[in-house]
């Protein structure tokens, strides 16, 4: 095909020419041509819309003015005159970009194992919730640490598990207190927080005991003297032999069929076996067998048959201690009847000298009795003549 065609200059082919004026050519024609595809032998015709020519930028260098819209980038090679970094690199090189005011303000790094670099010191600002998975402080301060997962279990570690001896070199936390001369309650409310209170290098302590201690054979060491101090009931076992003084005891018990000895009662030496009355001798109430009540009576009795002494009981009144006495010169039967007119119980004949008193008496040890009378029925003293008799019976009522 040929591809050149020759132009006979005034006949021939007519060119379709505009004719313009140019500063420095004057009136000259300007030829018109149509653009078409540069490739040889090629037949696409560039397209014009109602813009103007669209044109596809395959490279280009702006140099100058702007370009108001770019559809697609296939390559970028340089912005802003400098080439544009590509993967990682230093900051001086680096793109500066701006986040949007209304976007979500979230920047997430891309799934890997990449990390974010280092964070520089920017007091104020608030990264977020962190999880740090380690960490070393070499200097400043921890505001706040909700949660401590481990604190390590090597002797670098104040943490140490269970069960695990002691080594030289173990790292810890030093425990602190609050000097205290006195102590006191420093904090406001009953369950709040509070240190330990010392004084004089120890811990201050309470000497109240606020429970019993437990069951079981485990001593309390050894007491100290300490005069005015009640520690309660205590059970002597025994005591080494020698003058040794425990001072004032309450016995409460003895232990069954061991003997002891009694020096003093009520601050008195005891008098022992056969003797006469006296300070160290004992007063002491003779037993009644079964619950028996011991009853007394007395009086004088002057007429001659029968005499009431002691009225009827609600069952027999045994008696186990009598005494009778006169000054009469005259002989008087004197017949211990049960009830008036009665059974003859016991019978004395009483006869004195002149102004001499004289009489009879008889005791036995309760429960025993000399003579009783039948069931509910009164003791009589009946006379044989009408002579002063006085008379005394000590008895119990007794079926």
């Amino acid at each position: 095909m040929a591809d050149n065609i020759a132009v006979s200059a005034g006949s021939g082919t007519t060119v379709a020419a505009d004719e313009v004026v140019d500063a420095t050519l004057g009136t000259v024609k300007a030829q018109f041509i149509k653009i078409m595809d540069g490739t040889l032998d090629g037949t696409t015709k560039a397209a014009v819309g109602a813009n103007g020519l669209a044109v596809d930028v395959k490279a280009a260098v702006v140099t100058s003015g702007t370009i108001t819209t770019v559809s697609t980038v296939t390559n970028l090679s340089q912005l802003g005159g400098a080439a544009v970094p590509i993967g990682a690199g230093v900051e001086a090189t680096a793109v500066r970009v701006t986040l949007p005011t209304d976007g979500t303000g979230v920047v997430r790094l891309g799934a890997g194992t990449a990390g974010i670099g280092k964070l520089t010191a920017n007091s104020g600002v608030d990264i977020g919730d962190v999880d740090v998975t380690s960490a070393v402080i070499s200097s400043g301060t921890l505001t706040t640490v909700s949660t401590v997962s481990a604190l390590g279990t090597s002797t670098t570690g104040p943490q140490k598990a269970e069960d695990v001896a002691s080594a030289n070199g173990d790292a810890g936390i030093a425990i602190m207190a609050v000097r205290k001369d006195t102590p006191a309650n420093t904090s406001g409310t009953d369950g709040d927080y509070e240190t330990p209170q010392m004084s004089a290098g120890r811990l201050w302590t309470s000497a109240t005991i606020d429970a019993a201690l437990p069951a079981g054979t485990n001593g309390i060491g050894k007491l100290t003297a300490n005069s005015g101090v009640d520690i309660g009931d205590v059970d002597v076992a025994s005591i080494a032999a020698g003058d040794n003084n425990i001072g004032n005891v309450d016995i409460i018990s003895f232990p069954d069929n061991e003997p002891f000895n009694v020096a003093q009662i009520n601050g008195v030496a005891p008098s022992m076996g056969a003797g006469a009355t006296g300070t160290g001798v004992q007063r002491v109430v003779l037993a009644n067998d079964a619950g028996k009540t011991l009853l007394s009576a007395g009086g004088s009795a002057s007429s001659s048959g029968d005499n009431t002494i002691v009225a009827a009981g609600t069952n027999k009144l045994k008696v186990y201690a009598f005494s009778l006495s006169t000054v009469s010169t005259t002989a008087v039967t004197c017949i211990f009847k049960s009830g008036a007119g009665g059974t003859e119980l016991w019978r004395v004949i009483l006869q004195t000298p002149a102004s001499v008193a004289g009489g009879a008496n008889l005791v036995v040890q309760p429960p025993a009795w000399i003579f009783a009378t039948a069931s509910a029925t009164l003791l009589n003293l009946s006379l044989s003549a009408a002579v002063a008799v006085n008379w005394s019976v000590s008895y119990f009522d007794e079926a």
